[in-house]
């Protein structure tokens, strides 16, 4: 990389003192000497202080985030309640009763209670496979799938 790229580059953090020591005597010479990077350097100049003069009345004080990180220090951590460990623990069993009932159904296709009847006596959900399957004796059932 040439010295001018590499000025060109860090000629922000050049001007608003963002560069080590060793860094900054990299740019000062080469700005001395290249009339680019010193016409950049004024432009970046003028622009600082203009920036400085508009946020100069909504500056913050210059301990405010010492005292932030302070306070955020001091504050006091919630603990969890043991309500929130008895919802916790209820939700899981209620979930788990669900999926254990949708998952009984799914395999055997039987419901854990009882069906209505109907259709000359044969449950409801035998029906409702038979439709889904096309295998109904009943052109009914499986014009109503359609």
């Amino acid at each position: 990389m040439s010295e001018h790229t590499w000025v060109q580059e860090n000629l922000n953090a050049y001007v608003t003192g963002g560069l080590s020591a060793q860094e900054r005597g990299r740019g000062e010479k080469h700005v001395a000497s290249c009339s680019e990077c010193t016409h950049e350097q004024a432009d970046i100049c003028e622009t600082e202080q203009l920036m400085e003069g508009i946020f100069a009345r909504v500056r913050p004080d210059a301990g405010l985030e010492d005292r932030a990180i302070h306070q955020l220090r001091q504050a006091r951590k919630p603990r969890p309640s043991w309500m929130r460990f008895v919802t916790a623990t209820a939700a899981v069993i209620v979930l788990g009763l669900i999926g254990g009932a949708v998952q009984m159904f799914a395999l055997d296709g039987a419901l854990p209670f009882q069906v209505a009847q109907v259709d000359g006596g044969r449950p409801m959900k035998w029906m409702a496979r038979e439709v889904i399957l096309g295998r109904s004796g009943s052109s009914r059932a499986v014009s109503r799938s359609r």
